[in-house]
This record gives structure tokens, sequence and C-alpha cells, in this order.
């Protein structure tokens, strides 16, 4: 027994020693260097750097990263983000800057109940690692799919000749393991790197257009759109030699567990109202061509013919036929590490900027923008407007509007002044001030402009002491400073007269007369808004000046004594 438990020990020790040593990934084709052995356990909350050396002549190769991963429990009670992942303090996420996949070997989306669907990135910067005793049990669960454990990522851009360190990071805590009913300990298998014929991702940034000078006007911001009819069921749109075909989706029942999917045919001939007829619903399609204008409106009026409650899902795919998206615009976002999808009701529309133009699927009513979900599959170079959420009502009907708009360029500020156009055809005033309720992404964007801009972050006196509870009335004071003349040297200040706000309106804010002092007594407003004093706020004061014009504000809150 004795001899056994040593010769144990010797090979647990030279398994150890043979890791321990230099690792050297080959330059070869085909090549596979072992960073762990199996079953490899990083405790909860911990992170463990993996070093290796690569070869100056890697070339054009793709190096993966791959490995099977699970969370240590006696049950499968689901999953949750768990992992981290860096390649030389660079982390490995959905895909690069241009939108190039890293995860390779599965989709980042699998159906958890359809809707809605879970997917193994998280915009964190987290991997979602799910909860199993072993690595055979999930293999036919339903919702995982045989990949349930495996990962492979593209790092080819990440790895430089000579020392490379992989750092992995567990980031269960204690709250999450409390819940689980068990440590939060990953374990791995088969933790290794693969060289594969290439090319792999590309490092870098995608191109940009400067929009940080001044505006320029220009005659149009909209590019003309041509449409062929040449796809049954689709419509092929063209927008300055970018082809694109456009296709919609409306499900009805199937088999048990399936659904059948309707699609939109294109109308031919005299027809100028497509129909469509589904189960307990029919759907007529109205499509307004302002071409030549950048503009394809769509309008989908549903009709309930049944005398139950009718769901209906609908998508809308927008795919690429020629060339890919490096850059994806989700509603005035592009960043693919932080938006993989989104819900945008307030800026409701998914732009592909090319390089002489762009394109956008646009949600216009009230009811989709709220249901839209927007997405863009990178595999296929497939752009979504999808809405799982719609019903009607027993004889009820409602109109869906969407669109499809073409910009003159890549900016994005083309779409938004085109739905600008649209949507607000008229100006309009807003009564009252402004509210930042981001400033530092407001002083970025000032800076960006060419002012200067000074902050300070003032904590409360360490004296203050918040009192019980507010009283019935509490007075308060404000001062705001207008803009001045250009030949002023500084914002004189202009206090508020004597105000009080109850507690009950707070923080609702109201609003007396100023007085200005001479030297600001220019036509700006004068309006100063005030409200209680919570107790022991911090104090922002931010200052900007551009030339000799100067402007500032100051808000001060204190506890009152």
């Amino acid at each position: 027994m004795r001899a056994l438990t040593i010769a144990v020990l010797v090979t647990l020790l030279a398994c150890a020693a043979a890791f321990a040593q230099e690792l050297a990934l080959p330059a070869e084709v085909g090549s596979t260097l072992r960073l762990a052995p199996d079953d490899h356990v990083l405790p909860m909350a911990e992170s463990e750097e993996l070093t290796f050396t690569a070869p100056e002549g890697l070339g054009n190769r793709q190096v993966l990263l791959a490995f099977r991963a699970r969370i240590d429990n006696p049950t499968t009670v689901g999953s949750t983000n768990a992992l981290i992942i860096q390649v030389n303090g660079q982390p490995v996420q959905l895909s690069t800057a241009r939108r190039q996949l890293r995860l390779l070997d599965k989709p980042n989306t699998f159906a958890w109940t359809n809707p809605p669907e879970l997917t193994w990135y998280i915009t964190t910067g987290q991997w979602r690692i799910a909860y199993a005793p072993d690595f055979e049990i999930l293999l036919d669960r339903e919702h995982y799919g045989p990949q349930a454990y495996s990962f492979a990522f593209d790092i080819s851009d990440l790895v430089q000749p000579g020392e490379n360190t992989i750092t992995l990071q567990n980031t269960g805590n204690e709250a999450v393991a409390e819940h689980a009913g068990a440590p939060l300990d990953l374990v791995f298998r088969h933790l290794r790197l693969e060289v594969r014929e290439g090319p792999g991702v590309r490092g870098g940034e995608p191109d940009r257009a400067d929009d940080t000078g001044p505006w320029q006007p220009r005659e149009r911001r909209s590019a003309p759109i041509t449409i062929d009819d040449e796809r049954p069921a689709a419509m092929v749109l063209t927008i300055r030699g970018h082809r694109y075909e456009l296709t919609s989706e409306f499900s009805a029942p199937g088999t048990p567990g399936e659904t059948q999917w309707l699609t939109f045919p294109r109308a031919t001939g005299p027809v100028t109202t497509p129909v469509i007829v589904g189960p307990g619903w029919r759907l007529e399609r109205t499509i307004t061509e302002r071409l030549d204008d950048g503009r394809m409106l769509v309008r989908d009026s549903f009709t309930s013919t049944g005398d139950e409650p009718v769901g209906i899902r609908i998508r809308h795919r927008l795919r690429l036929l020629d060339g890919s998206a490096e850059r994806v615009n989700f509603g005035g976002l592009e960043d693919p590490a932080r938006v993989v999808d989104g819900n945008l009701a307030n800026s409701p529309y998914l732009f592909l900027p090319r390089d002489d133009s762009g394109v956008a699927l646009v949600a216009e009513d009230d009811l989709l923008r709220q249901h839209a979900k927007f997405e863009f599959d990178d595999d296929n170079q497939i752009a979504g407007l999808t809405d799982d959420w719609f019903g009607l009502r027993p004889a009820a009907s409602y109109t869906i509007a969407w669109a499809i708009y073409a910009t003159d360029t890549g900016s994005v500020f083309d779409i938004i002044n085109m739905l600008r156009a649209d949507w607000l055809p008229e100006p309009f005033t807003i009564e009252g001030g402004i509210n930042f309720f981001e400033p530092i992404l407001t002083l970025q964007c000032l800076r960006a402009a060419g002012w200067t801009v000074s902050c300070s972050l003032r904590a409360p006196p360490t004296s203050a002491t918040a009192p019980s509870s507010l009283p019935s009335s509490t007075p308060t004071t404000a001062r705001a400073c207008a803009r001045p003349s250009r030949s002023s040297a500084a914002c004189a200040r202009a206090s508020s007269a004597s105000s009080t706000t109850t507690r009950s309106s707070w923080p609702a804010r109201t609003c007396s007369s100023a007085t200005p002092t001479a030297s600001c007594a220019t036509p700006a407003a004068r309006r100063v808004y005030t409200r209680p004093r919570p107790p022991g706020a911090w104090t922002w004061r931010w200052c900007c000046r551009r030339s000799t014009t100067r402007w500032a504000a100051r808000s001060s809150r204190r506890s009152r004594p």
C-alpha cells in the first residue's frame, strides 16, 4: 500500500514538473500545447496565470485557446457568468473591435426558454459557465446542445513572439455560491493552445470617420435605394453598389414544440397591398417607396380573425450580400464588447456604416419601439429587428411601422438627422433648464469641441449631521450664472429670491425669478431651479470656457443646520 502511495505521488510530481517547465508553442499547423493537466481546478474568487512562449514564425496562422469547463456542483442548476479571460492583459471578448468573432465552436446564444435566449458572453466581459457534476451530463440537454462545456477562442491577434501570459479569473462570490449550494470552483479539461491554418482575427481598430470637427451642412444626407425582385420571398436592395437582402417572417404554430415561420412574399404586378394570412390573424402590408430620398417606409397592419388571443413573433432580416460589417451601430453605440444586441426604445435603429454610404433598420411606432430587439449575426452578416411579444385580442387590429433608411455617408449622424427631419419636421422649444445626467460624458464632449474644462468634487463638511427627518418646509437657495456678453471677464452670480419647497414636492423642482447683477444683464435665461438639500450631499462644481466667452454653472447642496 505504501509503495502504491509513493508511486502515485511520484507520478503527480512528475506531471506537475512537466507543466512547471517553460511551455513553448510550436509553429507547425496542427500543433497542440497543453497548458494544464485534466480536471484542473480554479477555486472561487481566484485567478491564475499560464505562461508560454510563441515563435517568430507563426506568420498568418490562427492560434486558438480551447478548453472544456464547468462549475463544480452536485446538480445541474443552470449557469452563471463565472470566467474572465485575458491574453497579455487584453480581454478575450465575444469579438474583436472589427467584429470578428473570437468564439468559434458554437453560437453565442442558446434557447433557455425561447424566448428569452441566454448568451455565453456577458457584456460585462465575463463568460457563462454551466453547473454540472461531470463533463457528460449536459451533453444531451436541449438547452445547451453538444457544446455545453466546450469553448474555442481565436486569440491570433493577442499572441506575440516571445513570452505570453494567459490569465484566468474565477469571478464567483459567496453570495452566488450560497444560492447555488456549493463552492463555485471552475474545473477545466483539455486546456490547450492549437495552431491552425490562417488567417486568424485581425488586430487594430476599424476605420472611422472623424466626427469631432465642426458640423458641415450638406444638400442631402440620404442615398438612393433601388429594388430588385430577383429572389422569391425577398427584396434585394442596392445602395451605392452594396446589395442587401430584406426578408420578413411571422410565426405560426407548428408541430408540438416547433414554430412554423411564414415568409412575406414580395408583391409583383399591379398588387400594391400584399396580404399574408396566418392562423387567427391577417396581415396587409403597405410600402411607401421614397427610394430616391433613401427611405422605404413599411406599414404592417395586423387584424385578429379568431376567437382567441393570438401571439405573433416577428422577424425582419437585412443580410449583406457583399462584404462584411466591421462596424455595427446600435442606437449610437458601437462597442462590440459592450453591445451584442439591444432593446433601443429611445434610439430605435441599427445602423450599418459602409465606406461611402450606410443602411439602417428603424422601428417607428411606439409598441414596436418597446418590444423590438436589434441584433447582428456576425457569422451570417445579418442585421435583425425582432418582436417576440406582439399579440392581438379577438377582433383587434394594430399597425406596426418600421423602415429602411439609406445614408449618404457612413456617419451615424446622417441617420439621426434623417429621423429628425421625418419625425420632428417643425422646430420646438423645451421650457426650463437642462439636467446633465452624465456629467463625465458631458465634459468629454465639451473637451472634444475645444472647450477648456475644469472640475472639482467636494465632500460635505465632516461636521454635517443628518437630521432624523426633513421639516415640512425647507428653505432653499440657488446660485446660477447666465451667459455674459463676450466682453465680460467673468460670469456674475444671480441669486434667487427667497423660495421654499415642501418635503412632499421633493425632488420636483420649483422656479423663482432671479435678480442678476449689472455685469450679467444679458437676455439669457433668468430662472433658477431650487430643490431641498439632502443632508451630507456632495457638491459638483464645473466651469467651461471657450475663447473670451465664459460660462459657468455651480450647483451647491449642503445639509441644513
